[in-house]
């Protein structure tokens, strides 16, 4: 949201088992300062897709009601990531010309020229989520980062033009309106997480960002500061969950809290002799499970996600040109031994990405924490920072 002065902004997580919605102090430095948090458990998306308009809607009215009575400000306007497995990325060219000034190529025939790739003709199932500029060229001369002020008559960019389903588009918006707020901007999860997870010196390098949420796991490679590639793997931590409860024959609340507070990638380092103690529901016994049970199963269904992420690496193109490795992000990331696990498989450098730059007040910080990258990232996608 923004008041009259532009000093605020908000966003909207809408993700497959929470929705997050955050609100942010846009400072004069351009940095954020996150003054409201509200989370709601849901189960109305499904890798990345609204199957309860309802419940959606309920949940998002709870978070924006939320963060009025923590803040007493009023959210109108949001960000909002889209994420799931419709999702595809195209390539494509776009050009102006430019008219003649004493100041050269201005910011608006650069906003100009992005906002025109909006109306750039896809499938009629599908729609745009988002533009992301990759290169200049200015008067033929290609490999331009920034064009501001350089005096040209033509001004040309390569973008990444990333597009979904449009129903699963359509459906974010409708919840939203239902909600009683305006969409300002929409993204891609991951490319929103890489804002406050990814350093510019590792995208140029080289890295992969994984965000492992519950019903899906999102890719993007970086390169030379440029995105590469993005994918969906329709397949993340309610998987493991699920195993659990099977495996363990037990409730998912149960499992899910296995998963968490006792669960490892990696089953040589759990013990078979140390065990989980799940209390019996109607009157059943209680239910003892090795740690050694709970990680094996862990580990099985994580080098399965491992398996796609690195496929997905090698469709990149770029798995050689990876210096930073892989950064971890979202809920799904903080299982135990997760990062030694991805880095033994896929012989990659690999750290946790915390959204830790935002100066958040003594009241948040529990924001700095991988379940809140997208939420922090789309609070960065305002009019300075695009």
């Amino acid at each position: 949201m923004m008041t009259e002065k532009h000093k605020y902004i908000a966003s909207l997580d809408i993700g497959t088992s929470k929705i997050i919605a955050s609100l942010a102090y846009i400072r004069p430095d351009n940095q954020i300062e996150v003054v409201g948090l509200s989370k709601k458990l849901i189960k109305a998306v499904k890798r990345g897709i609204i199957i309860s308009i309802e419940e959606t809607v309920q949940a998002i009215k709870s978070t924006i009601k939320d963060i009025f009575e923590q803040t007493g400000i009023g959210i109108n306007q949001v960000n909002v990531n889209i994420s799931g497995q419709h999702i595809e990325m195209i390539k494509k060219r776009g050009s102006i010309n430019i008219k003649s000034n004493d100041s050269g190529i201005r910011t608006k025939d650069i906003t100009d020229l992005t906002d025109s790739m909006y109306k750039t003709p896809i499938e009629d199932d599908k729609g745009i989520i988002q533009v992301i500029p990759v290169e200049y060229i200015v008067d033929n001369k290609p490999g331009i980062i920034n064009p501001t002020g350089i005096t040209a008559d033509k001004l040309e960019a390569d973008f990444h033009i990333i597009v979904g389903q449009l129903a699963a588009i359509n459906n974010v918006k409708k919840c939203v309106k239902l909600a009683g707020a305006e969409i300002n901007k929409i993204a891609f999860g991951p490319v929103a997480s890489s804002l406050p997870v990814l350093s510019n010196e590792e995208k140029e390098k080289g890295v992969v960002l994984v965000d492992i949420g519950a019903g899906t796991t999102d890719i993007a490679v970086y390169c030379d500061n440029r995105i590469r590639h993005i994918a969906v793997i329709p397949f993340g931590g309610n998987t493991i969950t699920s195993d659990l409860k099977e495996v363990c024959n037990i409730l998912s609340p149960q499992a899910e809290a296995l998963k968490v507070h006792s669960g490892s990638a990696l089953a040589e380092f759990a013990s078979e002799d140390e065990t989980v103690t799940i209390p019996g529901v109607d009157g059943r016994g209680d239910v003892k499970i090795s740690k050694k049970k709970i990680a094996c199963k862990i580990q099985f269904r994580l080098e399965e996600i491992i398996d796609a992420i690195l496929y997905e690496i090698e469709s990149s193109g770029f798995s050689d040109k990876l210096e930073a490795g892989i950064v971890l992000t979202g809920g799904s990331s903080m299982i135990k031994n997760i990062d030694q696990l991805i880095k033994n498989k896929t012989g990659l450098d690999v750290r946790l990405g915390l959204p830790g730059n935002t100066d958040n007040n003594e009241k948040l910080l529990e924001l700095n924490s991988p379940v809140y990258s997208t939420s922090v990232g789309l609070l960065m996608v305002h009019p300075k920072n695009t």
